[in-house]
């Protein structure tokens, strides 16, 4: 029974090798990041701690114009004014853009999301959605050509790519807010083998 089991577990393990060798496949991982493209048609706006200090500011005003009213009315009115101002700070706070299995959707107009592309998950589709245009770039963390060979930035060719795509999210590229899906960036070299040289 005993070398039932061990010709078993041998076999087993013997067969996982050979079906990992069969296996064809390399990967690469980028990051994408994108922000406003547009500095011109910008608005600017106050971060939540400049939005909390206003509101301290705000409540400073009212406990002076409130200097001659009752005590209740001095304690309490400042306290309301920072807390209403405050809690608006908050509710306006943007939301961070989201990434994962999905599309990239940039729901902020400032963001980055990584992303791992083989062959059997293509590269995700980018999808502008905050409401202005955002200038798109790539950093290359990691890749792997089919037959386990690094890849490098140097040795990755960029290809761009997303399902149902139209246009691609280039490295540079102004992409307008208009919820359509733009290809992003993956390596061609995750289809290839090692080269051959003819001698």
């Amino acid at each position: 029974m005993k070398k039932l089991v061990t010709g078993l577990t041998l076999s087993l393990g013997c067969a996982a090798r050979a079906l990992a060798g069969s296996q064809i496949g390399g990967f690469s991982t980028f990051q994408i990041s994108w922000s406003s493209g547009v500095v011109a048609s910008a608005v600017p706006s106050l971060g939540t701690y400049g939005m909390l200090l206003l509101a301290a500011l705000l409540a400073l005003v009212v406990f002076r114009f409130s200097r001659s009213r009752g005590a209740l009315v001095r304690a309490v009115a400042p306290l309301v004014t920072f807390g209403l101002a405050a809690s608006f700070a908050f509710m306006t706070e943007r939301p961070v853009a989201g990434g994962g299995v999905g599309p990239v959707d940039a729901t902020s107009c400032n963001g980055s999301s990584t992303y791992t592309a083989n062959l059997t998950n293509p590269p995700p589709c980018f999808v502008n959605t905050c409401g202005a245009p955002v200038t798109v770039s790539y950093t290359f963390i990691d890749g792997e050509q089919a037959d386990t060979t690094p890849i490098t930035d140097a040795t990755c060719t960029r290809d761009y790519f997303c399902s149902g795509e139209g246009s691609s999210a280039i490295d540079g590229a102004i992409i307008p807010s208009d919820g359509l899906s733009y290809a992003t960036a993956y390596c061609q070299e995750i289809f290839d083998g090692p080269e051959e040289t003819d001698t």
